[in-house]
């Protein structure tokens, strides 16, 4: 949960966004940049849009109930880094070509934890691109989660 949403915390810090508005092949150097880009491929929606929206997008995810699609990707995102062992290492860089909104993993080594990293930031990325937006849950006010 902690490493999903740190990674957002860094996307708002450091990103350049205007290197990710191009349809070239892509592979970046740092994995807070390279979420940012996978997501901005899938949604055509600025990534730093997901910063603080609904429970479990952004920083920390609260309670137990996504507000709607597009937040239960992000608390997907966040079980899907607890299960490969990833809370403590939210800064691994991985291998991973785009072509449009279709990304792909490229490590060899499918049982890396790089390779693992890797798959949760692009199913998530396809998760957001099948789910509302809804402007309503941005900047939504965490005490309302349940």
């Amino acid at each position: 949960m902690w490493t999903s949403q740190m990674i957002v915390l860094f996307v708002l810090a450091g990103s350049s966004l205007s290197s990710f508005l191009s349809d070239t092949p892509s592979r970046n150097k740092r994995n807070s940049l390279q979420l940012c880009d996978i997501i901005q491929r899938n949604t055509r929606r600025n990534c730093l849009s997901y910063t603080f929206y609904g429970c479990f997008c952004g920083l920390r995810s609260w309670g137990s109930n996504p507000v709607d699609s597009s937040d239960s990707c992000c608390r997907q995102h966040d079980n899907c880094f607890s299960s490969i062992g990833r809370s403590g290492l939210p800064f691994l860089t991985y291998s991973y070509h785009c072509s449009g909104n279709f990304c792909q993993c490229t490590d060899s080594n499918r049982n890396s934890a790089q390779y693992r990293s890797c798959q949760c930031d692009v199913q998530l990325g396809r998760c957001l691109r099948n789910a509302n937006y809804n402007i309503l849950y941005n900047l939504y006010q965490r005490r309302r989660c349940r």
